[in-house]
């Protein structure tokens, strides 16, 4: 991958992660990734390999050639679809982000209520 593609995926993942609201460390809990690899990432100092470009590309509802040409017309605007931003769980930390609310009620029943939290 040249250093110039490798710098628009940072700035298409920025945007990305950016227009659904997400912080580094929400779009790394979702995507199974840590938040210095997101961050690294976005900055165009890492090359990811093809299984991280497949995650990322399906996450935001994009092809891998589209992720890596910038182009994001096609992309799920997580926000519309998105009722609650993410479940934080005070002995788990973030257990999911960007998800259903249907999703969010699942992960809620299957661990004890008094110990999450739900951020829209």
């Amino acid at each position: 991958m040249s250093d110039q593609t490798i710098v628009r995926l940072g700035e298409t993942v920025t945007k990305l992660r950016e227009g659904a609201g997400l912080s580094q460390k929400e779009l790394a809990a979702a995507l199974g990734m840590s938040q210095s690899l997101i961050s690294r990432l976005e900055k165009g100092g890492q090359e990811p390999g093809l299984s991280k470009l497949v995650v990322i590309a399906e996450f935001f509802g994009l092809s891998v050639a589209r992720l890596l040409d910038g182009d994001t017309s096609d992309a799920i605007r997580l926000p519309e679809v998105t009722v609650m931003r993410s479940v934080v769980c005070e002995d788990h930390g973030i257990v999911g982000a960007g998800m259903t609310a249907e999703t969010a009620r699942r992960i809620q029943a299957e661990h004890r209520r008094e110990h999450l939290a739900v951020t829209e």
